[in-house]
């Protein structure tokens, strides 16, 4: 019962935060789950290769999403897999927002183990740890 009370309080926070937010829930979101059958890291690109294709409802420009949150957007599509271009690849681009001060920037990857912000505006400032959230903007990704 106790469980059952901290489930309910929990559940009623969370639908007042997300109206003050004005959170549309989209209905129409499908996830699939793929396994990641081969990658590529190095000078040229990023990519990786995953087990799930058209036959999955797998389309090119969808975005990947891991636990830690958005990672890359298929890039090829194939019947039983696809391929995924990762945000650290030298030709991913990805318009963001600072979450902390709404600052705009442009998340970019550069082939190494992270990413870069760029197109920063003078005097944006970026905290050790700050949370950088997709903006929309562009259309590519939510």
């Amino acid at each position: 019962m106790q469980w059952q009370a901290l489930a309910r309080k929990l559940r009623a926070e969370n639908l007042a935060l997300q109206q003050l937010l004005g959170m549309v829930k989209d209905q129409n979101a499908i996830y699939t789950t793929a396994r990641i059958i081969a990658g590529s890291g190095g000078a040229l690109s990023n990519m990786l290769v995953v087990n799930s294709g058209e036959k999955n409802g797998i389309r090119k420009g969808q975005v990947v999403i891991s636990d830690l949150g958005v990672i890359g957007r298929i890039s090829e599509v194939s019947s039983r897999s696809s391929r995924v271009r990762l945000l650290t690849d030298v030709d991913s681009r990805v318009p963001v927002w600072i979450e902390k001060n709404r600052t705009l920037a442009i998340v970019a990857g550069n082939n190494a183990a992270g990413t870069k912000l760029i197109h920063l505006p003078q005097g944006g400032r970026v905290t050790l740890n700050a949370r950088i959230i997709t903006s929309g903007q562009g259309g590519a990704f939510p």
